[in-house]
């Protein structure tokens, strides 16, 4: 969807394969419902993209998002867009790492800011989050935003 409202913008995005599934680092304090959903939708290895004009402005990464080398794109990306695992460790290394990739001016957009009892680690981690940089819940749907500063 992004690419095909986006005709000019080259997407990279990162999913876990099913074959590394194996990979993917729990944490203590992460809820384990979200540890399972996380592994459920994460079982992927082609995409509805596939085969379209957009095709070849989007580069499919495959990886554990902790594991994740976010270095070459540290202060690159006009748009980052979080939307992975809702165990805790992971919204928070991906928070993290979303912090550092997106360019002074960038924005950061989070899914799946559900309130404590659909989403209760992406809420909470936000929640902190909010604490330390500018926060702005979108109405009316689950996201929320943060614009890095210039």
């Amino acid at each position: 969807m992004l690419a095909a409202n986006a005709p000019n913008a080259e997407i990279t995005t990162l999913t876990l394969h099913p074959d590394e599934l194996v990979s993917y680092e729990t944490e203590l304090g992460d809820d384990i419902s979200a540890v399972n959903a996380a592994k459920q939708v994460s079982a992927f290895a082609s995409f509805l993209y596939e085969g379209t004009a957009e095709a070849e402005r989007i580069n499919q990464l495959f990886g554990d998002s902790k594991a994740f080398d976010h270095t070459p794109y540290k202060g690159k990306m006009d748009l980052v867009f979080v939307d992975g695992s809702h165990a805790q460790s992971y919204v928070g290394s991906d928070s993290k790492k979303a912090l550092e990739m997106v360019k002074p001016g960038g924005v950061i957009v989070w899914d799946d800011y559900r309130g404590p009892r659909r989403a209760k680690d992406v809420f909470s981690v936000l929640n902190n989050l909010s604490k330390e940089i500018e926060l702005v819940r979108i109405a009316n749907i689950s996201f929320v935003a943060h614009r890095a500063p210039k």
